[in-house]
């Protein structure tokens, strides 16, 4: 597992999205200061910079396949 530590990002999420290609299963993208995060189904939230963790996992599932 590879752990890629930022210090601010707009979104953990759309970062690893762009390095996404170039990365293996289990990569983290970690940043101390996040200033858009996104969740599921619209929502957003604000975190106070090193007062959460702030991070997104990539994942590659094994026999998934898409269409």
């Amino acid at each position: 597992m590879e752990i890629i530590k930022i210090e601010s990002t707009d979104s953990t999420s759309s970062h690893l999205a762009g390095i996404a290609e170039g990365c293996a299963h289990g990569t983290a993208v970690m940043a101390r200061v996040q200033t858009a995060g996104r969740g599921q189904r619209g929502n957003s939230w604000e975190a106070e910079p090193g007062m959460n963790i702030t991070l997104s996992l990539l994942l590659r599932p094994e026999g998934i396949v898409s269409s």
